[in-house]
């Protein structure tokens, strides 16, 4: 199986993990919002990088797991 036919069944679970982490980061903008400290935008972009990355390193292992 392709590795973008893989995503593509994988795409509900896709979308709760980025709408988890989205949720997170909306908790946690509220909270600082109520504190009245603000955060660099440079920090919201490092947050969903990293996010990225480990939502990528997993679907990879998920795929050779699944293909061998």
């Amino acid at each position: 199986m392709k590795f973008r036919d893989f995503l593509k069944h994988r795409l509900f679970y896709t979308i709760i993990y980025f709408g988890g982490i989205s949720l997170a980061f909306i908790v946690m903008c509220l909270t600082i919002k109520i504190s009245k400290v603000t955060i660099p935008a440079g920090n919201i972009i490092y947050v969903y990088g990293i996010a990225v990355v480990f939502y990528m390193i997993f679907m990879t292992y998920e795929h050779f797991k699944k293909s061998y």
